[in-house]
């Protein structure tokens, strides 16, 4: 599990902050509610200083806009997606970022605990 999820360990030094607008009971949130319920913990966990603003509006449109460095921002439409499509999207965010350039000292990777497996590619624990 863990080798198979090394992108999320790196998702901090290639994505500077995550926000997250979902709708609390709306259908169209639904792959968007479950992935946060499975994933937000690990996520936290691998990236304890990743900002993550989630906000809940009734019939708000479900979205994703994720910052880079440079503040550079992507954003994504995520209604209707299921849980995995959203891993996929987060995945790809990620991967853009690591092709960016990166600014000085806002990248670097502070957490020593995992910095030797998140640069030789993997989290394994």
């Amino acid at each position: 599990f863990f080798c198979k999820m090394s992108w999320l360990a790196r998702l901090s030094c290639n994505i500077q902050e995550l926000r997250i607008i979902i709708c609390p009971t709306g259908e169209s949130s639904a792959g968007l509610r479950e992935y946060l319920q499975y994933n937000y913990e690990w996520i936290k966990i691998l990236n304890p200083r990743l900002p993550i603003s989630i906000r809940s509006a009734e019939t708000a449109a479900a979205k994703i806009t994720c910052r880079y460095d440079f503040n550079e921002t992507r954003s994504a439409d995520v209604n209707f997606l299921s849980a995995k499509e959203i891993e996929t999207l987060i995945k790809t965010f990620s991967a853009d970022g690591e092709k960016m350039e990166k600014s000085p000292n806002e990248s670097d990777w502070k957490d020593p605990q995992v910095a030797h497996a998140k640069y030789r590619g993997r989290v394994c624990f």
